[in-house]
């Protein structure tokens, strides 16, 4: 039910180099491309070095020491193509202002790195030059604030970052601007209520949160402001009494859960909230008498489940006396 969107985490590996030049140099002779964990060298087509990571992103460099200019290709979150012009001395990267581009030759973004890590402020661009994400990073790890924007410029989402993990209040938008949930992170795992709503602004759903996972009260709305389900959530799943209403606040089913799945007696009503059905769940399969009423509370229709087959059924008329009974299973 998260509705809010996490922020991708960039791997370290891209970290460690993913910036570029502000001013494209005249001349590339070298061509980085990676493949799995290995990123070659190349010039004129033929591999000068190697460097190899481990688990770790430590590298073990093999062949030439890279300096000079270098084009480097990569794969972005969303599997696109870009490359970077960076600068290499002695297989390090040179502390400077740089950009990546997409393969159009478009900004894709601005960042700075310092003491061979990036710090400071990174603008993230869309490929019409308009602005994507602003975020600050120390020492290759997000620190601060983080802004998302929609293509039209209007705020998807406001986030805040400590050592690299989500901490702090999350607001996402719209894209008409209006907000869409809201709620706090610690060390990046959601903590206490988080809520949602519909465009109008009215509630959608609230739930409760402890280290991450779905603890407490979970109540859902129609758009009109009406109660349409609550529930209790523990250690992510269900559990307890279950009650869900139509959009005019009348009580229409109430049951027991247990670890996510129906255990227990469960009842669904008539729009009047006259009964309709009851009968009881075993691991979520119908388990033993169901019972069905007429709109003046008589009886319809007895049936008899194990373990969620059907066994036996009557039929009942309209005063109640029993018409006929269906044998399934002996």
């Amino acid at each position: 039910m998260k509705k809010y969107i996490k922020i991708f985490k960039i791997p370290m590996i891209l970290v460690f180099i993913i910036f570029l030049s502000c001013s494209k140099p005249q001349e590339i002779k070298i061509i980085s491309k990676s493949e799995d964990n290995i990123r070659y060298f190349y010039l004129d087509d033929k591999v000068i070095a190697k460097w190899t990571y481990d688990k770790n992103f430590n590298s073990a460099k093999e062949g030439q020491i890279i300096n000079g200019y270098v084009k480097m290709f990569w794969k972005d979150g969303a599997g696109e193509d870009y490359y970077e012009i960076i600068k290499y001395e002695n297989n390090k990267v040179i502390d400077e202002k740089y950009n990546s581009y997409y393969l159009t030759g478009q900004k894709k973004s601005v960042f700075e790195i310092k003491n061979g890590m990036i710090n400071g402020k990174i603008k993230e661009f869309y490929k019409d030059g308009k602005i994507k994400t602003e975020y600050f990073m120390t020492n290759n790890l997000k620190n601060g604030s983080y802004i998302e924007y929609f293509e039209n410029g209007v705020t998807h989402r406001k986030e805040n970052y400590k050592n690299g993990l989500l901490d702090g209040v999350l607001m996402a938008y719209s894209e008409k601007g209006k907000l869409d949930n809201t709620g706090t992170l610690i060390d990046d795992k959601e903590e206490g209520v988080f809520v949602w709503y519909y465009e109008n602004g009215k509630l959608r759903q609230e739930m409760e949160y402890k280290n991450g996972v779905e603890n407490g009260l979970l109540k859902q709305y129609y758009e009109n402001g009406k109660l349409m389900d609550q529930a209790t959530n523990i250690n992510g799943k269900l559990n307890g009494k279950f009650l869900r209403y139509d959009d005019k606040g009348q009580l229409i089913f109430e049951g027991l859960f247990k670890d996510g799945v129906k255990n227990g007696y469960s009842k669904e009503y008539m729009e009047d909230g006259t009964l309709k059905i009851t009968g009881n769940y075993k691991n979520d399969k119908k388990n033993g008498l169901f019972i069905t009423y007429y709109s003046d509370g008589k009886k319809m229709l007895d049936e008899v489940y194990k373990n969620g087959e059907l066994v036996s059924s009557t039929d009942y008329d309209i005063n109640g006396k029993p018409m006929k009974k269906k044998v399934i299973k002996p």
